[in-house]
């Protein structure tokens, strides 16, 4: 009988391959099966983890910062401790800066500030949990983590969470940086949490492979950061998976790290710091969030991040480009004292420490640094010349944000009422970070590497008109910046007749200026190019206009992000000047001086005011003596009186000279306090020296004192607090102008 292969009868003439058949397909099924266990981590990877699959879930959890609770859901999946510990995974990123934040201490709960840790933890899945290092009150030296642990199919996965905020007194370690590879206070924090993490491991022996997942905020970033990277070369475990959040710089040796995720904010100071300037680095792979400064066409993921930070906490999500520059500002002055890391150890370590350890609220503000630094102890003349000058410029940011409370000005996106001078260190915000994390789940959208911008700036009342080619892409009036301009691109910030606009550098641009003032003003401009890790900026010069109402000028920048120098002029000699006198970034402090305004454009259209008024008084003077057919004598008194009049207003110039038009510049500035106390004492010297009648005497004479008493006054409190010295100014500029009405009111009364 003919047989077919493909029959039953076939296979049975076949003897046994049925049976064999079917095993065949059940061992594939098994094998198949067994393969697809193992291939879909890798699949997970290769398309990012877009969902808790299997054993997934959403956790609820709550952190504390900045005095409140707030909570968030995360994504959590075990399939996260079996992705390549070398690949950046942005929903495992998500998840670990919700583990950092809960690590915060919860200060609201003294009797146990670790329960948000402990939480989070347990919901998660971990156990064998350990908070014991929150139980003791924050000292000098101390450091707060809790450790969990949980078994996964013979794999022994540890969760390492260091505190990173709310930490008190443990505020003074974060300034002890030493001289080393490490940064002294956070190299032996390292040690305590590593310590501590080996003390746990031995309670709690690892069943199988050891995996370990590391995280932490600001000062517990840094923590985190060294320790990650010392589990890393311990060998101990299978993967280290470490992402920290707003790490400051932990070492000078920082080697290949490719498995330890630094996510930061490109304006945070805290980043900055230790400085690179003295060598320092961070361990692993630096992950830089877009900032409307440096990256143009991000309004989408900044508007979806300050949606978050509104849903979350009620308040705007605050980006100040003049804030951003007075603390860039503050970092170069810094570095121009203290070159390197053992000049800061030996002269300002210890006045920080100190400080903070003796104040009841111990954190970084600028009244600790005022006080540290009134400490200081200059090792030459230039040095000492130079901390004065930066404790003006500190004390003067004080004067403007809380003296002046010019912040009621400042709208929302621009300040957090709330804060106060904490708004100073808006890039290291908690919020922020937390917002900006979750405004996208792409990373490509989320990062770029770009950190060179150009800020421009211009002084005078004026309407620019920002040219990408030849598309505008922006107009700005003085004083009138909307509240969406700082989140917007170009960033822009407008106030008090000064103009700060950010250009990404690579690109060229032309602004077009024209005049709103309504007299002739002095328009003065530059640019400060930031570029890479540096706190350090490539200043242009300053270059100076003469505008009249309506008249324009055209500014271009070139690809390189430097101003280019306009045509047939003498600015350049004028920037000379400036340099000749060198102090760290002087066109840089000037550009976030609050006041310079009054003394480069604003100072111009004010001496014309003052020369205007005194015109009119001196026609109005000679109008009356003329008609009256007085003598000779008292027409010379009238001169004498027009005279005085002009003195007062060259000590103005010299004054406001000294204070605020060149801060930087110890020598000019002593030269120009010399000129007004001695154009004060001159015009004291001729009132009481006039002759006049008895009664009139003796008031010219009152003033002449009044005037001597208060010049002298004003000298001694150079370099004093802002406001006692502005109260006396206020009683000069009172009692000076006062003397010459007095005169004129002798000389052109009617007589009876």
């Amino acid at each position: 009988m003919r047989t077919y292969p493909c029959s039953v009868k076939g296979f049975g003439r076949a003897g046994k391959r049925p049976g064999k058949l079917i095993t065949a397909w059940i061992l594939w099924s098994i094998l198949l099966v067994f393969l697809l266990q193992i291939l879909c981590p890798v699949i997970s990877t290769a398309e990012g983890i877009s969902t808790a699959e299997r054993d997934g879930r959403i956790l609820t959890e709550r952190f504390y910062v900045s005095g409140r609770h707030y909570t968030w859901n995360y994504e959590f999946t075990d399939d996260f401790f079996f992705l390549p510990s070398d690949t950046y995974h942005h929903s495992f990123a998500q998840t670990s800066i919700g583990l950092a934040f809960s690590a915060i201490r919860d200060t609201s709960r003294p009797d146990n500030q670790g329960n948000c840790l402990v939480s989070f933890l347990q919901d998660a899945g971990f156990e064998e949990i350990d908070v014991s290092a929150y139980a003791s009150n924050p000292t000098e030296d101390s450091i707060a983590f809790g450790i969990g642990r949980k078994v996964l199919n013979d794999v022994t996965v540890i969760a390492l969470a260091v505190c990173g905020g709310n930490y008190s007194a443990e505020w003074a370690n974060n300034f002890k940086i030493g001289d080393d590879v490490l940064p002294e206070g956070f190299g032996k924090s390292a040690q305590k949490v590593l310590a501590g993490l080996n003390t746990y491991l031995e309670k709690h022996p690892a069943e199988g492979a050891l995996k370990i997942w590391i995280t932490g905020y600001s000062r517990g970033a840094a923590v985190a950061n060294i320790t990650a990277a010392s589990c890393t070369d311990s060998g101990k475990f299978q993967d280290v998976y470490a992402y920290t959040f707003a790490t400051p710089r932990t070492t000078r040796q920082p080697g290949e790290y490719p498995n330890i995720f630094n996510i930061i904010r490109k304006n945070d100071p805290i980043t900055k710091v230790p400085l690179v300037d003295w060598g320092y680095q961070r361990y692993g792979v630096d992950m830089l969030i877009v900032s409307s400064e440096t990256d143009p066409g991000i309004e989408g993921i900044v508007e979806r991040a300050a949606g978050i930070h509104r849903d979350l906490s009620g308040s705007e999500m605050v980006i100040n480009p003049e804030i951003n520059g007075h603390v860039r500002n503050i970092l170069d002055y810094f570095l121009y004292l203290l070159p390197d890391s053992a000049a800061y150890t030996r002269l300002l370590q210890p006045l920080l420490v100190d400080v903070i350890t003796g104040s009841d609220k111990a954190e970084l503000s600028l009244y600790v640094l005022i006080e540290a630094l009134s400490k200081f102890s200059s090792e030459n003349k230039e040095q000492e010349a130079e901390v004065k000058i930066l404790l003006d410029y500190l004390e003067t940011l004080v004067q403007v944000y809380v003296l002046q409370d010019r912040t009621n000005k400042l709208p929302p996106r621009l300040w957090d009422p709330d804060r106060g001078l904490e708004n100073l260190g808006v890039g290291h915000f908690e919020l922020n970070y937390f917002s900006s994390i979750f405004a996208s789940d792409d990373p490509k959208e989320l990062y770029s590497e770009n950190t060179a911008y150009l800020h421009l700036v211009i002084y005078g009342n004026v309407e620019a008109e920002i040219h990408d080619g030849d598309a505008v892409i922006r107009t700005v009036v003085s004083n009138q910046a909307e509240e969406a301009d700082a989140y917007s691109y170009p960033m822009v910030h407008s106030a008090d007749h000064k103009t700060v606009i950010s250009l990404v550098a690579g690109r060229e641009y032309s602004v077009r200026v024209t005049s709103r003032a309504v007299l002739p003003q002095v328009l003065v401009y530059s640019g400060n190019l930031y570029s890479g890790d540096s706190v350090k900026a490539k200043t242009d010069p300053l270059y100076f206009r003469v505008l009249k109402h309506g008249g324009s000028a055209n500014i271009a920048v070139s690809g390189d992000g430097r101003v280019i120098a306009p045509e047939k002029s003498d600015y350049d000699r004028r920037s000379s000047l400036l340099s000749k006198f060198y102090s760290p970034s002087v066109a840089i402090r000037m550009e976030q001086n609050p006041i310079v305004h009054l003394t480069i454009a604003g100072v111009a259209n004010f001496l014309t005011f003052l020369l205007v008024f005194l015109l009119i008084q001196v026609i109005v003077s000679l109008a009356l003596t003329f008609r009256r057919r007085v003598t000779g004598k008292e027409r010379n008194t009238a001169v004498t009186a027009i005279w005085h009049g002009l003195n007062l207003l060259l000590f103005v110039f010299c004054e406001l000279s000294a204070w605020y038009f060149i801060p930087a510049i110890p020598q000019l500035k002593l030269i120009s306090m010399i000129l007004a106390l001695f154009t004060l004492l001159a015009f004291a010297y001729k009132l009481y020296r006039k002759e006049s009648r008895p009664e009139m005497s003796g008031r010219l004479k009152g003033y002449a004192v009044g005037i001597v008493l208060f010049g002298l006054l004003n000298g001694f409190l150079a370099g004093q607090f802002s406001t006692v010295k502005a109260v006396f100014l206020i009683l000069i500029y009172t009692v000076a102008f006062t003397a010459p009405l007095c005169l004129f009111q002798r000389q052109f009364a009617m007589k009876r």
